[in-house]
């Protein structure tokens, strides 16, 4: 698939790669433009495990429409902006929500019930800095592949 991309529009995703790993990285802190909703909590105390987790997922998945935690997205979104190919767009960030909702899908599975999902959530803080390094080495290999594009140009 050919992708109608510019140079420019690589070096701008290249920057925007390079600002968001620098915030992952801790270098560098800006607030990210985002909606401050978050997804409904009370949904895992009182609906079945399995139906809390679809809703949760499919939330959380559609990614601008609750609270933001890593950049890395918007160089994903610019991109899908960039290539003018709505099919790829779609196919770049369904994948992304893939990723983000197979997470709380697989919760279900791990956890003993449904009361387990504070221990689960205090787990997660707990880790929260292996979670940005993770994303951060994400974010340089977007960078990497976007170098690629640009140098085969």
């Amino acid at each position: 698939m050919q992708m109608p991309i510019r140079r420019w529009e690589i070096l701008v995703l290249i920057g925007l790669a390079g600002m968001a790993m620098a915030r992952e990285a801790g270098w560098v802190y800006f607030r990210l433009p985002e909606l401050t909703r978050q997804t409904k909590r009370i949904w895992a105390m009182r609906l079945p495990s399995i139906v809390a987790a679809v809703l949760w997922g499919l939330d959380l998945g559609l990614t601008f429409s609750t609270r933001l935690t890593f950049s890395g997205v918007w160089v994903l979104a610019l991109a899908a902006i960039f290539a003018g190919d709505p099919a790829f767009g779609a196919l770049l960030l369904a994948l992304y929500w893939l990723g983000r909702t197979l997470s709380v899908w697989s919760a279900p599975l791990i956890l003993p019930d449904a009361n387990a999902t504070a221990q689960l959530l205090l787990a997660i803080a707990e880790q929260w800095n292996f979670f940005r390094r993770i994303h951060a080495w994400a974010i340089i290999g977007m960078a990497v592949v976007l170098f690629m594009l640009f140098i085969g140009d």
